[in-house]
């Protein structure tokens, strides 16, 4: 590459960050598009310009930038991922398959084959259930048990979307795939700890849960509940990009699905030690910190602490916009008053 092109590159990708920064993110995407164009056999200019869709959950964009960078470098196998990725992400686990095969059919690819061998994984576990559509969801089942069953778990995601719309103020701007396994699938194909009867992923935006006994058109109160909390990490990751301490992202997911802690946190149960920490200990102390920025700040408070998230990238920016302060001193604030 020209020196003037490298030059030209290392001061849009400059521009870029700085926007990105600032919360502009389709600022910094106009950047890294005029630096593809300046210089479209640069990989990490293409490279650059997929994972800023990719961070902003843009998945269409994505796709289409990596398609674009295939055209000029057909040999990068970073861009064949990319181009998996980003349909897997879209629900197109067939053309990413093929897009993978044909990566491999030309050329032996590790990265490739491991991609290639999840993406089989997860067309197998769900090969042969029963589909349901509605306007948010892509609900797919046993197909053994009753199809009344598809159309009541319809019923219920489409109610509990409505009411995360309404109290979190936003929402996924794609349609959010629901899979019923059988236990011993549900553990294949989920990353999930054992003790999960269900699973959000980042890396594919599907919700994965463990069959349980149901009755034909009828959802009881825990699966409710579960589907709830599952579809509130959805939510908040469709708002934050991912920019979100785990603890408030799961003690938001508890309090949104009806989950009250009760009781006063033993200020004990919420340190981290030598790095670990028990899963109740954090699960409950996730909810009572929850629970303190709702009581404290209102859960309108929470809604631009996620929108900031999303905007700025950086947990600190964020905490800092909404509450005027980091996180680590929003959670020495919340510790003091357990006191």
């Amino acid at each position: 590459m020209p020196e003037v092109g490298r030059l030209a590159e290392a001061a849009l990708e400059l521009a870029a960050q700085q926007a990105k920064r600032r919360g502009r993110q389709a600022e910094a995407a106009r950047y890294r598009e005029r630096a593809a164009e300046l210089s479209p056999d640069s990989r990490g200019a293409w490279l650059r310009l997929v994972a800023g869709h990719e961070e902003t959950g843009e998945w269409r964009e994505a796709e289409l930038a990596a398609r674009r960078g295939l055209s000029a470098l057909p040999d990068e196998s970073a861009l064949h991922l990319a181009l998996a990725r980003a349909l897997s992400q879209q629900g197109r686990d067939e053309d990413a398959a093929d897009v993978l095969r044909h990566r491999l059919a030309s050329r032996d690819d590790e990265a490739a084959r491991r991609a290639l061998a999840q993406v089989e994984r997860q067309l197998q576990s769900v090969a042969g259930l029963a589909r349901r559509a509605s306007a948010h969801f892509d609900v797919r089942f046993e197909s053994g048990q009753d199809a009344t069953l598809g159309n009541a778990l319809l019923k219920v995601l489409e109610e509990k979307y409505a009411m995360l719309a309404r109290t979190l103020d936003c929402e996924p701007d794609r349609e959010i795939p629901v899979v019923l396994l059988p236990d011993e699938t549900f553990r294949s194909a989920t990353d999930a700890p054992a003790w999960a009867g269900a699973f959000y992923s980042h890396a594919d935006g599907r919700i994965r849960v463990r069959t349980r006994d149901v009755s034909a058109g009828f959802v009881p109160v825990d699966l409710e509940r579960t589907l709830t909390h599952e579809l509130a990490h959805a939510f908040i990751h469709a708002r934050t990009r991912g920019a979100i301490p785990d603890d408030i992202n799961e003690g938001l997911a508890q309090y949104l699905s009806g989950k009250r802690l009760g009781y006063r946190l033993d200020p004990a149960r919420a340190a981290v030690r030598n790095g670990q920490m028990k899963v109740d200990d954090f699960y409950d102390s996730a909810l009572s910190f929850v629970e303190y920025l709702v009581d404290r700040y209102r859960q309108s408070a929470l809604n631009d602490l996620l929108k900031q998230a999303g905007e700025t990238g950086s947990v600190d920016q964020a905490f800092r916009r909404t509450f005027h302060q980091t996180y680590d001193e929003t959670r020495a604030e919340w510790l003091r008053s357990l006191q």
